[in-house]
């Protein structure tokens, strides 16, 4: 199996991630930047989540005992010809002149591919790629498919849809143009079959929902600093450290900790071990909704990526049947609702209750 070698990446591509400061400052999207590099404000609740969306798999190794084969192959490609099966199946998983299926910017599969489309999804709320098409020649058969995703900034898009047809204006600002010399701008618009558009399934990202409470974050540990201040400089009577030497840091470090924990709910998160005092019953609940969440995310970007990719797919190649995607390995939410009911009825504890959830993506059925 193999592209086509000496074919350039399109040209006409080119710049699609480039920054506009301005446009980012103007729409916040700095703000939501900053915010995530910070590990005392969103960084934990972003760069880590992202990665339990399609967790690296360690599949055991019948021909070497005791030996696992790390990947991250959840996806088998669904067609009535089982020969296309093998062959889109391989063309999204193997490893190809040590490339795999791409997005120019982020990943090397599908799933680094969706592990970095929910990072823009976690911040931005959209996520955004230029499609680029071309023959690629699987097992001595031709088909057309989308050899590499460009990520386009989301500062510099406006959407237009208009009776069942969309297209993406990408225009940078005369300001970055004129302040960033060392970029050449280029303006694009996307027709449908360019473009392929992820949403975040809520009506703001959870890092938007979550910029009110940033100070918050921080606050025990901002106040402990003020105190250290006022301890090793007596003579300093400002008001900030008069203040500071007559209050208890622990109700900064309370006040901090609930906020992570209502921070991590907007982003559907687990809640344990926190140091707020939380009832058995909310933690477990917390947990059920979070495994259920992220199998509502899984099931939104293959929806998406079958009905934009894969339906481009069946319409370029010209096959008469549809095409899709599908994924396993992961604990159902309908098996996550029962199991819960089980915790809830008294029925099994805590420990049997996580041990039922646990997904079976380590094995050799794919």
């Amino acid at each position: 199996m193999r592209r086509r070698r000496h074919t350039p990446l399109s040209k006409r591509f080119e710049g699609t991630h480039f920054s506009d400061p301005f446009l980012e400052w103007l729409k916040g999207f700095t703000r939501k930047k900053l915010a995530i590099k910070d590990v005392t404000k969103l960084s934990n609740e972003v760069l880590s989540y992202r990665h339990e969306l399609f967790p690296v798999r360690s599949v055991p190794m019948p021909e070497n005992p005791g030996y696992v084969r790390y990947n991250r192959d959840f996806f088998t490609v669904r067609f009535h010809n089982e020969k296309v099966n093998k062959d889109l199946t391989a063309f999204f998983s193997e490893d190809r002149y040590g490339r795999r299926i791409v997005s120019n910017e982020y990943g090397h599969d599908l799933a680094d591919f969706f592990t970095m489309a929910f990072h823009g999804l976690l911040v931005n709320g959209v996520d955004v790629y230029a499609i680029e098409w071309d023959k690629v020649k699987i097992n001595k058969r031709y088909y057309t498919l989308p050899i590499a995703f460009h990520w386009i900034n989301p500062a510099t898009l406006h959407i237009n849809e208009n009776d069942n047809k969309r297209y993406l204006v990408q225009k940078f600002s005369s300001i970055s143009k004129f302040i960033v010399s060392y970029y050449e701008y280029k303006n694009h618009i996307f027709s449908k079959a360019e473009s392929l558009i992820f949403n975040y399934p809520a009506s703001a990202s959870p890092v938007s929902e979550s910029l009110k409470y940033l100070k918050k974050l921080s606050q025990g540990m901002d106040f402990s600093l003020i105190q250290g201040k006022a301890n090793i400089e007596p003579k300093n009577y400002s008001l900030e450290l008069e203040k500071a030497r007559y209050r208890s840091s622990a109700q900064y470090w309370r006040q901090q900790n609930m906020t992570r924990v209502k921070v991590r709910r907007i982003f559907n998160q687990s809640i344990s071990g926190f140091g707020v005092a939380l009832t058995t019953y909310y933690e477990v609940y917390a947990y059920a909704e979070y495994k259920k969440h992220l199998n509502i995310i899984r099931d939104y970007f293959i929806s998406q990526f079958n009905n934009q990719i894969m339906e481009l797919i069946r319409e370029k190649n010209g096959f008469a049947t549809p095409l899709q995607i599908t994924y396993q390995g992961f604990t159902s939410s309908d098996k996550i609702d029962s199991t819960f009911l089980k915790y809830k009825e008294g029925k099994i504890s805590v420990d049997e209750f996580i041990d039922e959830l646990k997904d079976s993506y380590d094995t050799n059925t794919f």
